[in-house]
C-alpha cells in the first residue's frame, strides 16, 4: 500500500508550537510574525507522528512525503527534519513551478493521501480537492485538523483503509474529502449545481460601471457564468476561463477556455482583466505572483486589473 503524507501541518511543525493548543499553533502562522514559521530545518514532529508511521511502515506500506516548498534548499531542509526525528525512509517531493498539490498528488496515485485541513491558509490548498475527479476516486482521502497530528488514526492498515468514503468522525477529529454534489465537483471541490444556483448580487453592473462601454474582458475563474453571463448582456465580450471543464459548460454567449488561472497564455491582450476569484488570497506568495504574473500577460497597454 502507496501513503502520500502531507508533511507541514500534518506531521510536522514549527519548533514554537511546542507546548501551545492547535488552535494556537494555527494562530501563530496566521499571524506570520513568529520566525521558527520560516526557520525549517528546526521543525520538530507534530504529535508522535514519526512513530505512527513506523507502524504503518511495518506492515509493509511505502511512505512518501508531500512538501509545501519548492525551493530546493527548504525540501532539504524537510528531508533533514523527517531523518532527524526517526521518520520511515521515503521521498520528498515538491511541486514543480505551476504545478498545484492535486495536480502532483494525482500523478503519484497513492493509495490513501493523508494531509490537514489548510485552517490556517484556506481550504483551496487542500490536495485532494484540487485531483482531478477521475483521479480522486482512485484516492482514499484523509483529512485531519491542521496542527492536530495523525496519533489519533488507525495502527491497522487495514483499518485505515477500510473507513468509509465520505464519512466523518468528529470524535477521531478525521474525515474523507469525497466533495458532496449534487452533481459533479470541480477541481477545487466546488458542487457544480450548487454554483448555478448563486445570484449575480451587484458585481456585475460595479465592474461595468467601472470600465468603459463595451470593453472586452478576461474573467479568470470564471465558474458558472454568475458574473460572465450578465457582463455580456450589459454589452462586454468576455473570454471566460475556468480549470473546470464541468463549470464552463454552463456558459453560453462568451468564449470559454479550460485552463488552470496560472498557466494561462493565450497570446492575446484585453481591455480589462477580472480576477473575482478567492485565489488571489492565497497565501501562497509565488502562486499569487503566478496570478499576477496571468493578469499582466493578457492586459492591453491602457487596460486595468479589477481585483
Amino acid at each position: 500500500m502507496r501513503l502520500l503524507v502531507f508533511l507541514h501541518g500534518t506531521a510536522l511543525m514549527h519548533q514554537s508550537g511546542i507546548g501551545r493548543t492547535r488552535l494556537q499553533r494555527v494562530a501563530q502562522v496566521r499571524a506570520g510574525q513568529d520566525p521558527s514559521i520560516r526557520e525549517y530545518g528546526a521543525y520538530v514532529p507534530v504529535g508522535n507522528a514519526a512513530e505512527k508511521l513506523q507502524r504503518w511502515q511495518q506492515q509493509r506500506a511505502q511512505l512518501d512525503y508531500l512538501s509545501s516548498h519548492r525551493n530546493r534548499d527548504d525540501v532539504a531542509a524537510d528531508a533533514h527534519v523527517l531523518r532527524e526525528h526517526g521518520f520511515p525512509p521515503g521521498r520528498v517531493l515538491a511541486r514543480q513551478p505551476g504545478q498545484s498539490y492535486g495536480e502532483l498528488a494525482g500523478s503519484e496515485l497513492p493509495d490513501v493521501l493523508i494531509e490537514d485541513d489548510c485552517a490556517s491558509i484556506g481550504t483551496g490548498h487542500i490536495a485532494s480537492l484540487q485531483i482531478r475527479p477521475d483521479l480522486r476516486r482512485r484516492i482514499k482521502s484523509i483529512i485531519v485538523p491542521e496542527f492536530g497530528g495523525i496519533d489519533h488514526l488507525p495502527d491497522s492498515l487495514q483499518e485505515l483503509i477500510a473507513v468509509p468514503e465520505a464519512s466523518r468522525d468528529a470524535s477521531e477529529g478525521y474525515w474523507f474529502a469525497q466533495g458532496s454534489g449534487p452533481g459533479e465537483i470541480a477541481p477545487d471541490g466546488s458542487a457544480v449545481e450548487l454554483y448555478t444556483l448563486l445570484p449575480a448580487g451587484d458585481e456585475p453592473q460595479l465592474i461595468h460601471t467601472a470600465i468603459p462601454d463595451g470593453a472586452s474582458i478576461l474573467e479568470l475563474g470564471a465558474g458558472t457564468s454568475r458574473i460572465t453571463r450578465p457582463l455580456v448582456e450589459l454589452g462586454h465580450p468576455v473570454v471566460a476561463i475556468d480549470e473546470s471543464a464541468a463549470m464552463l459548460a454552463h456558459i453560453r454567449r462568451a468564449e470559454t477556455v479550460c485552463s488552470p488561472i496560472q498557466r494561462l497564455d493565450l497570446d492575446r491582450r484585453f481591455d480589462v482583466v477580472l480576477l473575482a476569484s478567492h485565489l488571489i488570497n492565497a497565501p501562497d506568495g509565488e502562486l499569487r505572483h503566478e496570478l499576477l504574473r496571468t493578469c499582466r500577460r493578457h492586459l492591453a497597454d491602457a487596460g486595468c486589473v479589477l481585483i
